[in-house]
């Protein structure tokens, strides 16, 4: 069964089978919210549940945050219930991810703010989740995944303050190689360290060894990684080696015959093995820089998010904070902080 993304799965339970659809986008009063808090009892924690996963929604009403209405204790008994009812019936693609990364994923875009662009406020946009990865796309309004620089210069935000962006710097190979436990958090040039390692040719320049790691993990050939960076066959094979690609491949490929899916750095399933590797990758990125700039808007209570533009962050803040946001060198999640550049649009 494959999932649509864009909104959170909805349980529904009936004696001894489950089924798992997609909740139609409701408009949430004042009324039903006390509704929701009211309900705690055992017999109805399945319409909390229900309740909970519609919450999670890109709502209609986007001032309601759900933190706000439901207690610590019947978010965890409810979601409890559900873990234990879903490892009953084995669905087994229902995954910690859903529990644990999506939230907060959807909450990220519910913190959006509009910019004024041609004459006019704009609306936020209303972003994709159910590519195969879950890479962004937008299907209504302003695209900022496909404006031109250019034009990006003209968005204005609220009030006088600055719009800026931020960026990581090499995501992906940053990413795999942190997670494979390859690199810690110390290297400030991933490719330059690498390099440095495996000590390749010197004559071969950081641009085009940067082209060997990147084809490799996307799952160039080694003719073709050959042909772009100039590396030898055997610089190529201990490139491989050195990232554990062909272990991670036969790992992945294993996982997809037994389950059906694999499973990217948070859980997420992927219902395609055309690329796993490369897929992995891709989709446990584009999950790490949601997380990340959902805790950057957390920790920062002076700046507002405007826009995710795949591993960049559109914010703005007031003249007197841009300084201090500048500072930021580095942006991630426990255990895994990658750097990123921070400038003014």
């Amino acid at each position: 069964m494959k999932l649509n993304y864009e909104i959170t799965p909805e349980f529904n339970f009936s004696g001894n089978n489950i089924t798992v659809n997609n909740a139609a986008e409701i408009k949430i009063n004042i009324n039903s919210l006390n509704k929701i808090r009211s309900i705690c009892k055992k017999d109805e924690i399945k319409s909390l549940a229900s309740f909970y996963l519609k919450m999670l929604e890109p709502l209609n009403a986007k001032e309601v945050d759900w933190k706000y209405f439901l207690s610590k204790k019947q978010k965890k008994t409810y979601l409890d219930y559900l873990k234990n009812e879903l490892s009953n019936h084995n669905n087994s693609f229902i995954t910690r991810y859903f529990f644990e990364t999506f939230p907060k994923r959807l909450q990220l875009f519910k913190k959006l703010n509009n910019l004024f662009f041609e004459g006019e406020w704009q609306d936020v946009p209303k972003y994709k989740h159910d590519s195969v990865t879950g890479r962004l796309s937008i299907k209504e309004g302003i695209n900022y995944l496909t404006m031109k620089k250019t034009d990006r210069k003209l968005l204005k935000p609220n009030f006088d303050n600055v719009l800026l962006e931020i960026d990581f710097k090499s995501c992906e190979p940053y990413f795999y190689l942190m997670t494979m436990g390859l690199i810690d958090e110390d290297v400030k040039d991933v490719y330059q360290h690498v390099k440095d390692v495996l000590e390749i040719n010197p004559n071969i320049s950081r641009t085009k060894f940067k082209q060997a790691v990147i084809s490799c993990l996307y799952g160039a050939s080694s003719s073709t990684i050959k042909k772009l960076s100039g590396l030898s066959s055997g610089e190529i094979e201990a490139l491989k080696d050195y990232l554990s690609f062909n272990e991670l491949t036969e790992r992945l490929k294993t996982e997809f015959q037994e389950k059906g899916f694999i499973e990217n750095y948070f859980g997420r399933p992927i219902f395609s093995d055309s690329n796993v590797v490369n897929y992995y990758i891709q989709s446990s990125a584009v999950d790490f820089c949601c997380l990340s700039f959902f805790n950057f808007l957390n920790d920062n209570k002076s700046i507002r998010g405007h826009a995710v533009i795949h591993d960049a962050l559109l914010f703005s803040c007031d003249k007197e904070h841009v300084a201090e946001i500048k500072k930021t060198k580095k942006l991630g999640i426990k255990g895994i902080q990658i750097p990123v550049e921070i400038k003014e649009v």
